[in-house]
């Protein structure tokens, strides 16, 4: 904008919000309005993005994923308890960091398995 109205960048800031401040404001409410209107225009034609995107942004909603651990017979496991580290083992895939720490909460991992850091 400075450029365009020849000035500095400064003298820009100095000024434009003291002259131009009603300007600037009706500025972003006309482009609000705009893009609003727009929006409700996707709305009312069905389109389910836009739906999307107004409850979450203008709503609140949010997407909530609930997660439940299971052993191998598909009996739920007990959450952790705060403070309490997981270990997790894979197998060697021979790509590990020479010199890397290991993080595990067992004193050895499962013969043929690697401590990766969580």
């Amino acid at each position: 904008m400075a450029a365009i109205l020849g000035i500095s960048v400064p003298t820009f800031r100095k000024y434009v919000p003291r002259f131009f401040a009603a300007a600037i404001a009706k500025g972003k409410a006309v482009g609000k309005n705009t893009v609003g209107a727009a929006l409700m225009r996707q709305i009312k034609r069905g389109s389910v993005v836009a739906i999307i995107w107004y409850e979450k942004s203008r709503c609140g909603y949010t997407e909530k994923t609930h997660t439940v651990h299971t052993d191998a017979d598909g009996n739920p496991l007990p959450a952790p308890l705060p403070g309490v580290s997981v270990g997790i083992f894979l197998p060697p895939n021979g790509r590990d960091v020479p010199g890397a720490a290991l993080v595990s909460a067992f004193p050895e991992p499962p013969a043929g398995s690697a401590s990766v850091p969580v």
